[in-house]
């Protein structure tokens, strides 16, 4: 399907793009094979990261939207059931396979094979498993690689665990396809919601309007134009709507050939590289520096290093204390007024769904998850910000100390490689290490609230009445629930954050000790040619930075 693939070792495709990073990294390997400060092992992992990364696009809408079916009809076959219900449902990743079977996976990772003739078994034990992979022998699926097709739950599924998986997929996808049916007659606002939180992590969409053959010409020009409005307005989507019917395989292949693999891997790896190579040029400094160096300054810096790792493991109690002051309590009162707000704004359409507990429950969530995700996202980044120039702050004197040694620029390099690092918390990447405390709450809480409450409805059917129950008991009971919980759910978030950030500023300096260390010993190996290394080592950085400016 895509011209821009190659073929790689095992069979496997891969972009151009793969190529030329893989490349670059294999060149940098090269050249610094002999520089004893470069660490190999990253060079390698990286290497193993770009061959294996797969862009997952996931395939999602409504329940009984059209999704397995579309993708049924792409590889030409019934593959997947369309007969599921949601509380069976699980998201289903497709990859290419010399055989086909299942593979379930559980939450820590283990997962359990069956056979593609036993689903029936993975029904009955949907509620053990995470997800599942169907590995498949379909010619399709090897077109497209490295794209790998999702199909999900329904946006509507009631249930805490697929939740869980739109909250996964939100932020392991890297494309989205949207699908809701021609029956829905317009976007419902729990879809909307949903969009919102696609592009609040970043991530783009090619929107579906399925089962057209259901509707009149004139009917289906009528929704088609409903929606494309609903979508410019929303959304400011510019690209054409595309129509599905039960022949629409040319149409979904046509979208996956929209959607630019290249692109998106890009997005996905070039800040990596970036930092790999800023990360490979600060060693090399570090050698020259190091052959330029006295014993006596040698010897200074690794006391100061090492006065380094300490100075952080000292400040992180500091630091995670002033972060839980001045975000904890700041975001949960935000986010519990702002899905107060939304619940209050969406009264009369929830108040309508009261009496169908599986539909309040999924609106409630889909309202909570609309407000917290982004300003979840919008926070961790101010957060990440004000945790990195706490450590920062507290290896100043370090870096003072090492003025006098004419390594202070060496040492200015290991802070903005570690600030790099816990910079590249994308909001998708934040959004999959959260706690889904949230989610669970509202599930857990309003199966509480309505069996009482339906009990009420039966006996007063006043929309009056019903209205004084929502605000008086629903909301509030709600905001009680999200203020005894959301503390917990982010102060683990933020001490998550603080460890995850001293680690790099940690891993950062001890690397720099490792450099240094075996730069000493290369000094004292290549005493009487000292001159001629530091030209080697200026000529091969020289060398990379060349082939890195074309490569990104």
């Amino acid at each position: 399907m895509y011209n821009i693939f190659l073929t790689f070792k095992k069979g496997l495709a891969m972009l151009e793009i793969q190529r030329k990073y893989i490349d670059f990294v294999s060149f940098v390997k090269e050249k610094t094979q002999d520089i004893a400060a470069v660490d190999k092992n990253k060079q390698d992992e990286l290497i193993k990261a770009i061959e294996g990364k797969r862009l997952i696009v996931p395939v999602v809408g409504g329940f009984s939207a059209g999704k397995s079916s579309l993708i049924n009809q792409f590889l030409g076959k019934d593959i997947l059931s369309t007969s599921i219900t949601p509380e069976t449902a699980m998201a289903t990743e497709l990859i290419y396979a010399d055989s086909s079977y299942y593979e379930a996976v559980r939450s820590d990772g283990s997962s359990v094979r069956f056979e593609l003739s036993q689903t029936e078994s993975i029904k009955n034990q949907a509620a053990d498993f995470e997800f599942l992979r169907l590995y498949l022998n379909e010619p399709k699926l090897k077109q497209i690689e490295p794209l790998i097709l999702v199909d999900m739950p329904g946006f509507e599924a009631p249930l805490a665990d697929h939740n869980k998986a739109i909250l996964s997929y939100l932020a392991k996808g890297v494309y989205f396809i949207i699908v809701i049916s021609v029956e829905d007659g317009i976007i419902k606002k729990s879809i909307i919601r949903e969009i919102q939180n696609i592009m609040t992590v970043g991530k783009g969409f090619t929107f579906c309007l399925s089962k057209t053959n259901l509707r009149g010409d004139a009917e289906l020009q009528s929704v088609k134009e409903a929606i494309e409005a609903q979508l410019q307005d929303e959304f400011d989507y510019q690209k054409e709507l595309v129509l599905t019917s039960k022949n629409s395989a040319q149409e979904f292949q046509n979208i996956l050939a929209g959607i630019k693999p290249e692109a998106l891997f890009e997005k996905i790896y070039k800040d990596d590289l970036k930092n790999y190579y800023f990360q490979t040029e600060s060693s090399i400094n570090t050698q020259i520096s190091v052959l330029k160096s006295s014993k006596e300054d040698i010897a200074k810096i690794l006391e100061n290093l090492s006065l380094g790792v300490q100075e952080v493991k000292n400040a992180r109690d500091g630091v995670l204390a002033k972060a839980e002051s001045k975000y904890a309590g700041k975001n949960i009162d935000s986010i519990i007024n702002a899905v107060e707000g939304a619940l209050l704004a969406q009264k009369a359409s929830l108040i309508g769904c009261m009496q169908l507990p599986n539909v309040f429950n999924s609106e409630i969530n889909s309202i909570v998850r609309n407000i917290v995700i982004p300003q979840i996202t919008d926070e961790a980044r101010d957060l990440h910000q004000d945790i990195m120039q706490g450590f920062n702050h507290a290896l100043s004197k370090v870096n003072a100390n090492l003025r006098d040694t004419g390594f202070s620029m060496g040492f200015g390099e290991i802070l903005d490689s570690a600030l790099s690092s816990a910079k590249h918390n994308k909001p998708s990447e934040v959004l999959a290490n959260l706690p889904i405390g949230f989610v669970k709450t509202t599930v857990v809480l309003t199966g509480k609230i309505l069996s009482p409450l339906l009990q009420y409805l039966n006996q007063f059917l006043l929309k009056k009445e019903l209205e004084k129950k929502f605000e008086s008991e629903v909301v509030p009971s709600i905001k009680a629930k999200l203020k005894t919980d959301l503390p917990l759910i982010f102060n683990q978030y933020i001490s998550q954050a603080t460890d995850a950030i001293a680690l790099k500023f940690e891993e950062q300096i001890k690397q720099k000790e490792e450099e240094i260390a075996k730069s000493a010993k290369e000094q004292e190996s290549k005493a009487s040619d000292i001159e001629q290394e530091i030209a080697n080592l200026q000529n091969i950085k020289a060398q990379i930075a060349e082939l890195s400016n074309k490569t990104f």
